[in-house]
């Protein structure tokens, strides 16, 4: 489940989440941008557990290490942050 969680439900809660707040034209600073970032803490999160306690792998099947959740921290923050400001921008353009 926590792999499930971090490889899918966490994303799809974010893709939620910036529709939402670009359908809404929410503002900064919102509830919503609370849970999106809770969201990406808790994807960060799983990762970790994942990776830490449950014999986490890559998608070629190898064992994952703390330098593949480093990687994933450091793709994952800018594109998700990214996203949201397009959100708030696009929202309030449109």
């Amino acid at each position: 489940m926590v792999r499930f969680f971090w490889t899918f439900i966490g994303h799809a809660i974010l893709l939620v989440l910036g529709l939402y707040i670009f359908e809404k034209h929410a503002r900064c600073f919102s509830i919503y941008d609370g849970l999106y970032f809770l969201s990406i803490v808790l994807i960060i999160f799983g990762r970790f557990i994942d990776i830490r306690f449950l014999k986490g792998e890559t998608v070629s099947g190898t064992p994952a290490s703390t330098a593949h959740l480093r990687r994933h921290i450091l793709l994952l923050a800018p594109i998700y942050l990214l996203f949201l400001i397009l959100a708030h921008v696009f929202g309030v353009l449109f």
